[in-house]
């Protein structure tokens, strides 16, 4: 960016203020990569739990500690929210909820679905 004069604008990011729409956006993106850095570790796990009695159990007995709620809950939020979030963004592309009222409150909307389903996901995961 550039002002007027032809001189660059110095940004600085921790006085911008992003809408809800924005932070959304910003969450949808790092969810997605985080997603997929997860997917060699998930494919290792479920290959192990596949190769052996042993290698099942050495899994579950790995996924049964009760201090992994917190990533247990943060791989399904970071899915749930990337699920919510990419169904609002397919809205979007046809041209729905796209005014900025509608897209204030459909953000607002996938922030809150996608902490109350995480939550109730993860007690039926833990429990």
């Amino acid at each position: 960016m550039q002002s007027s004069d032809g001189r660059p604008i110095y940004l600085d990011l921790k006085n911008i203020k992003l809408p809800i729409s924005g932070i959304i956006s910003i969450m949808h993106r790092a969810f997605g990569i985080i997603l997929s850095f997860s997917i060699p570790v998930l494919t290792y796990l479920f290959t192990l739990s596949l190769q052996s009695e042993d290698g099942f159990n050495q899994v579950a007995g790995m996924l049964d500690s009760g201090w992994l709620f917190p990533v247990y809950f943060f791989f399904i939020w970071s899915f749930v929210h990337h699920l919510f979030a990419g169904i609002r963004y397919l809205l979007i592309d046809l041209e729905i909820g796209v005014e900025k009222q509608i897209a204030t409150k459909s953000s607002q909307v996938v922030l809150v679905a996608a902490l109350v389903v995480s939550f109730l996901l993860t007690l039926g995961v833990v429990l």
